[in-house]
Parts: C-alpha cells; sequence; structure tokens
C-alpha cells in the first residue's frame, strides 16, 4: 500500500515486484461521514493554514467531555462500604424507579471509564500540544511530520528523492523491522506502522 500525501492523502496498492497498480483502497460513504463529522464536524481542511474550526469545535467539547466525566467521578465515590456496594450494583427487583436510578449510576461508573478512555485519546487528534505530552507520558517520541521548513521525522526515516528508490526505501524499512504493517511515503519520508 502506497499513501501519498497529495492529492488529499491518496493511497494506491502496488505490486512491490512488477510496479502494477492493483486498485485503491476505498471506504464506505458510510463511514466517510462518521469519520468526518466526529473529527471535524464536517468541516474542510482550510486551505492557507488558517484555524481549522471544525478540529477546534470538536477539541473543545472532548474537553468538556473530560472535565464532565471527571467531576462525574469524584461525585460517584461513596463515602462507606455499604453505599460502595449499593452504588455499584444495579436491583432489578425492586421496581423500575429504582432500576432506571441504579442503571444510571451504576451503569454510568462502569460506561465512565471507556468513556474517558475514548475522549483522553482522541484529544491527540485535536490538539498538537496534547499529543505531544500525551506520547511522552507514554514514551513515544513523536516528531513533527516534515513542514516547509524541513522537519525530521525520527531516527528510522529515510530520504527518498526520486520515485525510482521506493525498491530502497522498502529494502531498507523491511531489514529494519519484522514486519511492518503500513509503510507510507509522504513528503519525501518513509514512515511504518507496526501491528
Amino acid at each position: 500500500k502506497v499513501n501519498l500525501s497529495e492529492p488529499k492523502r491518496a493511497a494506491i496498492y502496488v505490486d512491490q515486484y512488477s510496479g502494477e497498480v492493483k486498485g485503491q483502497p476505498e471506504r464506505l460513504p458510510f463511514f466517510s461521514v462518521m469519520f468526518r463529522m466526529h473529527r471535524w464536524l464536517m468541516d474542510t481542511r482550510p486551505a492557507d493554514d488558517g484555524i481549522f474550526w471544525g478540529k477546534v469545535i470538536v477539541g473543545i467539547s472532548t474537553l468538556a467531555m473530560v472535565v464532565v466525566l471527571i467531576t462525574g467521578i469524584f461525585i460517584w465515590v461513596p463515602k462507606s462500604i455499604k453505599m460502595w456496594r449499593n452504588r455499584s450494583t444495579i436491583a432489578v427487583r425492586k421496581g423500575w424507579r429504582r432500576f432506571w436510578y441504579d442503571l444510571h449510576v451504576a451503569g454510568g461508573i462502569y460506561a465512565v471509564l471507556l468513556l474517558l478512555a475514548m475522549s483522553l485519546t482522541g484529544l491527540t487528534w485535536s490538539f498538537k500540544w496534547y499529543n505531544k505530552g500525551f506520547s511522552s507520558l507514554f514514551g513515544v517520541d513523536v516528531t513533527a511530520s516534515a513542514s516547509k521548513s524541513g522537519g525530521d521525522r525520527g531516527k528510522h526515516s529515510v530520504d527518498i528523492s526520486p520515485y525510482a528508490h521506493w525498491d530502497a526505501a522498502y529494502d531498507y524499512v523491511s531489514g529494519e523491522y519484522d514486519k511492518p504493517v503500513d509503510i507510507t511515503l509522504s513528503q519525501g519520508k518513509v514512515s511504518v506502522k507496526l501491528a
């Protein structure tokens, strides 16, 4: 799979031995719409590197969600063992009102763990400062993609000038990693996604 940054991060499947184009990955329209809605509120990337408002709005609303989830955890924490037991179980034989209350209180605390994980990891898509801090917290060295000033993508990047060097770059990357899943060519650099 060869991913290109222009036009619009296009990708094609290429036979690495013959150079024959085998096809193009296609995402179903439903998933494309869902992806654009959750990442950018259906906004389009500004051509002049201006403010990407859809991305900013999604990021700010996700930050607000994190605050609501964390404050919800503090409100939920019970003061005694008996209250802990009552707040962590759902009573199904004490009437509908109690069932819905328990479903909200106990089910909510179980769901908050998943929602908090999703929102804390999702913020990496919206803010560069958060992405950098989150990655360094877990010991991952994230470097910016090659910018107009010529950034460095890391120690395993390979400079590629003409397209004839794709094969050499692929051989180099294959030798460095056991099993690369996805090799991407973008702005003269090769990057690798591992399984």
